[in-house]
């Protein structure tokens, strides 16, 4: 039995590959399934409705062999996705100079991109709202300590050194009354508020672009009309299928449009595949995010992402994924989310008992232990005090973004309206908030038996000691994030296998340059990955020091690579 690696053997990898010269038959065509469906993805229809759930095919399949090329077209790049980092790769390398074609699965009028925050550091923008100067070397070791040093240095270095001037290059085209559309989050905080808690930062100040006509899909689309002016083309409706190979180098791509029909793209410097993630192929995600199906046995994994037929073409051409285990944007992570959003509040598994630091890192960070808890609720609690608690909480994804007084005032309204519900309890968004003024009580409307309720009162009285001491003596919880709770006291209840799940983070593994490499770690000239196709970037699991941080990464590696790529 041939040995597998990262749970891909070397035939798999070599599965279809022809080799010799480029003749169209025989041209070393690698890439995704010639049959994959190439239609539109329509604004009302989930990208991942596009693609198989079947959970026991071959994910990787053959490489296709296509003879039928419909014209050819000569380019210096050619890019495989439109999205936030394709957009950005082509725009960057059409304006140092190079002849660019940016294709696009999506029809035109049926084009969108997933998000609305962008997460970055120390950009002009910030600055213009009083946000500080991060410091870059902190933010590298902090991102480390999260990913257990297996994020990508370069490209990690990129993003800390240049998000700032990559979001401002982004925005700066678009008219005034957009710029002045785009909110900030986070900020200005409460007074004192310190953005390090313990171990761990986080960073203040992601955009979010979700003003009426102004929202992040027309910035995209802004900037992709800045590429067209320097002479960029761009292909909607054309599907990447297959990447052509000359010895080893990559020598262009061959895409498939609506009719079913093939045009080939020659490419002199390179080919970017940054055509999105694989949360849309129930097969591929099931068998490459390993923690995540084993976090949650016995549930077919989907998210709202693509269905991995970039990365697939990678692979085709000798590259190989990020070494394990594999990033997603939730999964392998259980957070008590609800009225304080992922506020690290006290958190008790099913049986009333405390089970880890709440305020380890991010909710993504210390989530992970959510998801190893037995299947059945999971229940946040908290006292009066609420209001301080949702306010001085780590700025990341699950934890509030908006801080003004509008959005707080409207929360304490809210949760104020549970007082006096008893047993009913009262609507805060999604989630049933419970209040009483003896824990005993409390712990009946939350449906707990009497052993539960035992567990979730010595629990409390327990956190209650470490607050007043300053020392969680259990799990070693910041002393900045020790709230004390008193009553009157909420709780409310929250699925441990809710598996909410956006999309996955895992791609190919690349050096620096975002190069692919190959099963030697040796890079693949001609061959790129950016935005959800490139791995190094969130290796262990979603890091998230900020908001938006997934889309910030994926602008700032695109624009570093259009520059890369405009300079060869």
């Amino acid at each position: 039995m041939e040995k597998k690696q990262n749970g891909i053997t070397r035939r798999d990898f070599l599965k279809g590959a022809a080799a010799g010269s480029l003749s169209v038959a025989a041209m070393g065509l690698l890439g995704a399934c010639a049959n994959e469906n190439s239609s539109q993805v329509q604004q009302d229809c989930p990208p991942c409705d596009q693609t198989s759930t079947a959970s026991n095919e071959d994910w990787l399949g053959t490489a296709p062999v296509i003879t039928d090329i419909e014209d050819t077209k000569d380019y210096d790049v050619v890019v495989i996705g439109a999205g936030h980092a394709g957009t950005a790769a082509a725009r960057k390398a059409a304006e140092l100079g190079k002849k660019v074609a940016l294709l696009e699965a999506q029809a035109e009028d049926g084009y969108m991109v997933l998000g609305n925050d962008i997460g970055h550091l120390n950009s002009k923008w910030q600055a213009g709202f009083g946000v500080p100067v991060y410091d870059e070397v902190e933010f590298m070791n902090n991102y480390q300590i999260q990913c257990a040093g297996r994020a990508n240095p370069d490209l990690l270095n990129q993003f800390a050194y240049r998000s700032g001037e990559a979001f401002d290059w982004f925005i700066s085209e678009l008219p005034s009354e957009f710029k002045e559309s785009i909110a900030i989050l986070n900020w200005p905080p409460v007074e004192g508020y310190e953005h390090k808690k313990g171990l761990f930062a986080s960073y203040l100040g992601s955009s979010t672009f979700s003003g009426e006509g102004y929202g992040l899909q027309q910035a995209v689309l802004a900037s992709q009309e800045v590429a067209k002016s320097h002479g960029a083309e761009i292909f909607f409706g054309m599907k990447g299928a297959a990447l052509l190979k000359d010895g080893n180098r990559i020598t262009g791509a061959i895409a498939q449009d609506q009719d079913g029909k093939y045009h080939q793209f020659n490419a002199s410097v390179g080919v970017v595949l940054s055509a999105g993630d694989f949360s849309g192929n129930t097969a591929m995600y099931t068998a490459l995010c390993t923690e995540v199906a084993e976090s949650n046995p016995g549930v077919e994994l989907r998210g709202n992402g693509w269905d991995g037929s970039g990365i697939k073409m990678g692979l085709w051409a000798g590259g190989r994924m990020e070494i394990g285990p594999r990033a997603a944007m939730g999964g392998a992570h259980c957070v008590p989310l609800g009225p304080l959003d992922g506020a690290a509040t006290l958190w008790l598994n099913k049986y009333g008992k405390r089970f880890c630091n709440e305020g380890f890192g991010g909710p993504f960070t210390s989530g992970v232990q959510g998801a190893r808890q037995p299947n059945g609720n999971i229940y946040g609690i908290f006292g009066n005090n609420y209001k301080e608690v949702y306010l001085n909480q780590y700025a990341a994804h699950f934890n509030a973004k908006d801080w003004t007084d509008e959005t707080v005032n409207s929360l304490v309204e809210q949760i104020e309206a549970a007082k006096g519900t008893g047993e009913a309890g009262a609507q805060v968004g999604r989630n049933t908030v419970f209040c009483a003024d003896t824990l005993e009580d409390l712990a009946k409307y939350l449906g707990m038996n009497e052993e539960e309720s035992a567990n979730m009162i010595e629990a409390v009285n327990r956190y209650n000691e470490f607050c007043k001491s300053g020392i969680d003596k259990d799990y070693g919880k910041d002393a900045s994030l020790l709230f004390p709770i008193e009553a009157p006291y909420f709780g409310h209840a929250f699925p441990r296998n809710n598996n909410m799940v956006l999309v996955t983070l895992a791609g190919l593994f690349t050096d620096g340059h975002q190069n692919c490499v190959d099963e030697n770690f040796e890079p693949i000239p001609g061959l790129y990955a950016s935005g959800n196709c490139c791995g190094g970037r969130f290796p262990l699991q979603y890091t998230s020091p900020m908001n938006g941080i997934s889309i910030g990464m994926a602008l700032a590696l695109g624009y570093t690579l259009g520059e890369h790529l405009g300079n060869m």
